[in-house]
């Protein structure tokens, strides 16, 4: 019944009683004569446990059919239920002087329902008091039992059609809460009213709340009276449209009133009959019913079937995560991806941050404009539109702002001075927003109070040596960072230092010389500058002429490193790239000009030259091609051909590669004579 997953599943019922004759159906005519039912037919002994039962009994002490459906619920063994319309009245008399003879010989094992014309008597208290406690509570009528069926259960709900049912009534809150309380996997309910008739020509809305709440929970079975036919209708939802694991609904008005007829068959009528009283008996299996209505004889007709119990798709388990924490600016990743479908189904899914922004998919990054504690909220959705919700937190932190701290590096004595800050920065754009205050420290270890004013101008200090000056800047959350810079106090400017340009990049070829330049290099005293390189290849060079040329052995990408000091020893660094190509190694190919027919002889490489000295050293490989083709690269330098058995010309060559691979191709012609 309920969204669980679980192979054995319990069946829940809704039953629901009508008695047209007394709700302006017009009824069928009846025989006189009452036959006695069939009690050969029914097996009393069953296996699994038995729902049994009709409505509209209409007991009176005038009829005797309500004897004859009692005589066949009397030779059926399981659970009684009644679908309302018990007695004719309602009254106290109808009970115990009517009802009581027939269809009260089962008392003890009833579950009633109650119809309209039990409310015949204000409050229906003579029913209350009949049934007592087996009615539910005074006054409501509605309650719920199980029935064990192996290892599990059936849920079956009496409700009560004569009372309040909207989505705001008290029995449609009970019945909320009650199938929150009993998820069992096969569920039936029933009641007097039906909501699907084909006695009449518009559907009662009464239930229909009940009925989509119930559709909803994946109730299987509702049975109904007061319509006085027996009619049995597919699976559907509460707007009666076809729907494999909707609720399959019995009209059970058969127990003993007059018949009535059919009006407007409805699309998902599957069988009716309005000649035949009975009643219903459901065998209730782990997993799925039977059904079989059993008719009073004469009559022959009879309905019966297996079904399973409905799978209704279980809702998706938001798993939003966290908590989770980052920085103002910087990106939070969220992870939904705990999420999961008992279906394995596909899920969808829809964050909120708490800070008016929305993301979707399992695993969403979301940077916070400001610092603080949000609310996140995770939505998963399924393929049937099933929704869960989880929460969690995001715990943001500030960040301080930044900016370019400004102060002269000298100053004259009793000179005033400026110190600044400029180019504010906050990775929150709302502390950009709301601006950023500042205080300076002018070098007497005392910053001034805190202001909108970005810069201040210092007074004038009368002792030469440096001065330790200070600025910081903090946002609306008070998060500051401090700045620290040195003035140095003289009558004339300190030495600066200079400022490093290693050129480049630069390229070139192995063994050939590669032209380098530190004249972007500068001096703010425009002093003679030392130049310090090194060029990545081991080797080193210095002077104080900015140009430079320098050879390498080998093949490669260098990091040549520039340093230039100024004769105060300060110092710069700068660095730059030289990109040198491999060559390709070279020799000399030897093959004679002419060879007489039928005479072998030799093709070489000899005096093999490489403009790079790492390349000699690894030595090289040789291959050589006769006329029909290379042979294989080896350190051979020389290859024996064989004889041309025959005059004319043959072009041989000959390969010699580096360990780079680099390789250069010679070929000469041989002419073969005669």
């Amino acid at each position: 019944m309920r969204r669980i997953q679980v192979k054995s599943r319990a069946l829940t019922l809704v039953l629901t009683g009508l008695v047209f004759a007394a709700c302006g159906d017009s009824p069928t005519s009846v025989q006189e004569t009452i036959p006695v039912p069939r009690l050969s037919d029914l097996a009393l002994a069953v296996d699994d446990p038995v729902l049994v039962g009709a409505g509209d009994m209409h007991a009176d002490c005038a009829g005797t059919t309500e004897d004859s459906t009692a005589a066949l619920v009397g030779a059926i063994a399981g659970t009684v239920f009644t679908l309302g319309d018990n007695t004719e009245t309602g009254s106290t008399a109808d009970f115990n002087n009517c009802y009581e003879l027939n269809w009260g010989q089962h008392k003890a094992r009833t579950r009633p329902s109650p119809g309209d014309n039990d409310y015949g008597t204000p409050g229906a208290t003579p029913y209350y008091t009949y049934f007592g406690a087996s009615a539910g509570a005074a006054g409501q009528g509605y309650y719920s039992y199980d029935i064990s069926v192996g290892g599990s259960a059936w849920h079956v709900i009496s409700l009560n059609s004569n009372i309040a049912a909207g989505t705001t009534s008290a029995q449609y809150q009970w019945l909320e809460a009650d199938l929150a309380a009993n998820p069992t996997a096969c569920a039936v309910a029933y009641w007097h009213e039906p909501r699907y008739s084909s006695t009449r020509l518009t559907l009662s809305s009464k239930m229909k709340g009940i009925w989509n709440l119930l559709d909803d929970e994946g109730v299987d079975i509702v049975m109904n009276g007061h319509s006085h036919v027996y009619e049995r209708f597919a699976a559907q939802d509460e707007n009666g449209i076809a729907k494999a694991n909707g609720i399959r609904q019995f009209t059970v008005g058969t127990g003993g009133k007059a018949l009535s007829s059919f009006v407007t068959v409805l699309p998902n009528s599957e069988e009716r009959e309005s000649g035949s009283f009975g009643v219903l008996k459901l065998t209730l299996h782990e997993g799925s019913y039977d059904w079989q209505f059993v008719a009073v004889a004469p009559s022959t007709y009879a309905d019966g079937g297996t079904a399973s119990c409905v799978d209704v798709p279980g809702p998706p388990v938001a798993s939003a995560g966290g908590p989770y924490s980052g920085k103002e600016g910087s990106s939070i990743a969220f992870n939904g991806s705990g999420s999961s479908d008992p279906e394995g189904g596909t899920l969808t899914y829809d964050w909120g941050f708490g800070d008016g922004t929305a993301g979707t998919g399992a695993t969403p990054s979301h940077a916070y404009a400001d610092n603080g504690v949000y609310d996140v909220t995770l939505i998963t959705t399924d393929e049937s539109a099933l929704a869960d919700t989880a929460f969690t937190t995001a715990t943001v932190s500030n960040v301080a702002p930044t900016a370019t701290f400004n102060a002269p590096a000298w100053a004259p004595p009793s000179t005033d001075y400026p110190l600044s800050l400029t180019d504010p920065a906050d990775p929150s754009s709302a502390d950009v927003a709301a601006g950023f205050s500042y205080a300076f420290d002018c070098g007497d270890g005392i910053f001034g109070a805190w202001g909108a004013p970005s810069s201040v101008t210092c007074p004038g200090v009368g002792t030469e040596g440096p001065l330790t000056v200070k600025g910081k800047l903090r946002d609306k959350d008070l998060a500051e960072r401090e700045y620290t810079a040195t003035v140095q106090i003289s009558t004339s400017p300190p030495n600066q230092a200079p400022a490093a340009a290693a050129g480049g990049p630069y390229t070139g070829s192995e063994g050939t010389a590669i032209n380098m330049t530190g004249a972007g290099s500068s001096d703010p005293e425009s002093q003679t500058l030392t130049y310090d390189w090194n060029f990545g290849d081991g080797a080193t060079a210095t002077g104080t002429d900015p140009a430079v040329s320098h050879t390498y052995a080998d093949n490669g990408t260098f990091v040549v490193t520039l340093i230039v000091t100024d004769p105060g020893a300060l110092a710069d660094t700068a660095s730059a790239s030289a990109t040198v190509s491999n060559v390709k190694p070279s020799a000399t190919f030897v093959a004679p000009s002419t060879i007489p027919v039928s005479t072998g002889f030799t093709i070489s490489l000899t005096n093999p030259n490489d403009p790079s000295s790492a390349d000699v050293l690894a030595g090289f490989t040789y291959r050589f091609d006769c006329g029909s083709g290379f042979g294989p690269w080896g350190t051979a330098t020389s290859r024996n051909c064989t004889s041309r058995s025959t005059a004319g010309s043959t072009v041989v060559r000959g390969r010699i590669r580096d360990k780079n691979l680099a390789y250069r191709t010679y070929m000469k012609t041989v002419q073969v004579t005669p």
